[in-house]
């Protein structure tokens, strides 16, 4: 279920692409911003000029946005409180 709602997320998010956004500051990367997670293990990569491996992508959603919701047994739950929690987030950190 995590998988199938991170590809969701990172539709959401442009697919696994460096870009940077007009208003932002810093890069991003599948969602994950280098001003607010400056020590994502990724950054090392694409400052050589690779694409990171995906699994420093689905670890990171993992662990700071899906792993919090571990009580919720319900794995559909789990899902879409996941799904509805990111972009929430987003949405209050600008």
């Amino acid at each position: 279920m995590f998988e199938k709602a991170l590809r969701k997320i990172l539709e959401l998010e442009g697919g696994l692409k460096l870009h940077k956004n007009p208003t932002e500051e810093y890069e991003t990367y599948a969602g994950i911003y280098r001003k607010a997670h400056p020590n994502w293990e990724g950054w090392k990569y694409i400052d050589k000029g690779l694409e990171p491996p995906f699994e420093l992508v689905k670890n990171f959603y993992y662990e700071n946005y899906y792993k919090p919701f571990e009580e919720v047994r319900d794995e559909r739950v789990k899902s879409l409180l996941f799904e509805t929690f990111f972009p929430l987030i987003l949405k209050l950190s600008n």
